[in-house]
């Protein structure tokens, strides 16, 4: 999600996680309204790529750091205020281990392949973005965007549609997340973790599909060694 809005379109967002959040709320309810988690799924990627969309209007015409600045805002409010409402999460749900095929996962190494066809799904279409028509057209926005708009590429609409994709798959992340916890409330969505996920996309590399793997290796696996704070 960040490799996209940020790597490919370079509009720096801080909010990704919060987009999460809209994404595991829109599963919840799609999952115990109609028992359906693959639907549930679908819909928390449309609700994030929708409100990714309204978020990023301001970047179309305003350029710098507006975007940034508007997306740490959305970070901030929805765990402090957003998801306390009642109507939201209030002080927490059960989301609800996703049933497939009459079987509950029930278990983490159940849900385990869950994240993982959530991590192919996320690959294929980043992979498919970088290498296609959109990819490209991100990148000229990107470098250039008076000489994209000079080659007839729609800028506003090419960034409207980055923001889309981006929302679309923190969306389904956020899904994932959701219904891996047993309670899900405002606490499960910090702001700290948007940031975290610019930091792993970053020091990855912002412009790699392995990036966030690289980054994750980096700054979740190092928590793993036996280092102090010095050392590391």
């Amino acid at each position: 999600s960040v490799g996209i809005v940020t790597g490919l379109g370079g509009q720096l967002s801080l909010g990704q996680f919060a987009l999460g959040a809209v994404g595991a709320v829109a599963s919840f309810e799609v999952s115990r309204r109609t028992g359906n988690f693959f639907e549930s799924f679908l819909y928390a990627g449309l609700a994030a790529a929708a409100v990714s969309v309204l978020i990023g209007i301001p970047a179309l015409r305003i350029k710098g750091l507006l975007l940034t600045v508007t997306t740490l805002s959305f970070a901030l409010v929805i765990p402090s205020y957003v998801l306390q409402q009642d109507w939201v999460l209030g002080s927490g749900k059960d989301p609800g281990r996703p049933i497939v095929f009459h079987h509950a996962l029930d278990t983490g190494r159940e849900y385990y392949y869950v994240g993982l066809a959530t991590l192919l799904v996320a690959l294929l279409i980043a992979r498919n973005v970088r290498s296609g028509g959109l990819g490209r057209r991100l990148i000229a926005v990107r470098d250039n965007e008076d000489a994209a708009r000079a080659f007839t590429v729609p800028a506003s609409t090419v960034k409207l549609q980055g923001f889309a994709l981006a929302g679309f798959l923190a969306g389904i992340g956020g899904a994932m997340y959701g219904h891996s916890l047993s309670i899900i409330s405002a606490t499960s969505f910090p702001t700290k973790a948007s940031i975290d996920c610019v930091v792993i996309a970053v020091i990855g590399g912002i412009g790699l599909l392995a990036g966030p793997f690289l980054g994750a290796a980096v700054v979740q696996g190092a928590t793993f060694l036996p280092l102090d704070s010095a050392g590391l």
